[in-house]
């Protein structure tokens, strides 16, 4: 997942051919899109030096928090449709993107989630509004797919990215490799 961060940010600011490695550096950090957003409840590796986990180091600076539709973890409020759940959900993500997306270089989505989420998948036209949004104010966008990625997840791809249609600018997998 960090080397597909590094890709992403890299892509993100384009550096001339004939630059130095550490004016590269200096380029890419120099530049307001360095932040890496990742959902509330996503869970990207150990704790200390990934994104998304908690941290016994504290706080990561380059890392920004999204609101997730994650039912079980977001109650839907009583007398509340799951239409209007989904709803408020995106408002949220929008407001979210209104506040962050001039600094956001990177967003990572996990398709189906891992065990901080039970394995459970987003709603699949849910997450492709997600998407969208984010690709609409020039983030680049990460499919971590290290849990479902190589036909893990029955959807008839090797990736439910492939498979729904999401168009990430990148994928990331292993486990299925190392099994």
């Amino acid at each position: 997942v960090l080397a597909g961060i590094d890709l992403l940010l890299q892509l993100q600011h384009p550096i001339e051919e004939n630059t130095t490695p550490h004016e590269k550096q200096k380029d890419i950090f120099s530049s307001l899109r360095t932040k890496v957003a990742v959902s509330e409840f996503s869970y990207h590796g150990p704790g200390s030096s990934s994104f998304g986990s908690a941290s016994p180091l504290g706080a990561k600076p380059m890392q920004r928090t999204y609101p997730m539709p994650a039912y079980h973890k977001r109650r839907i409020e009583a007398g509340e449709s799951l239409d209007e759940f989904h709803q408020r959900m995106r408002q949220e993500y929008v407001d979210f993107l209104n506040r962050e997306a001039d600094e956001l270089g990177v967003i990572l989505f996990e398709p189906q989630s891992g065990s901080s989420l039970a394995a459970q998948p987003w709603d699949k036209e849910m997450l492709k509004e997600y998407v969208r949004l984010a690709k609409e104010r020039g983030i680049k966008v990460l499919a971590d797919e290290v849990m479902c990625g190589l036909a893990r997840h029955g959807e008839g791809d090797l990736f439910l990215s492939k498979s729904w249609d999401l168009r990430p600018d990148a994928v990331t997998f292993g486990k299925a490799v190392g099994s």
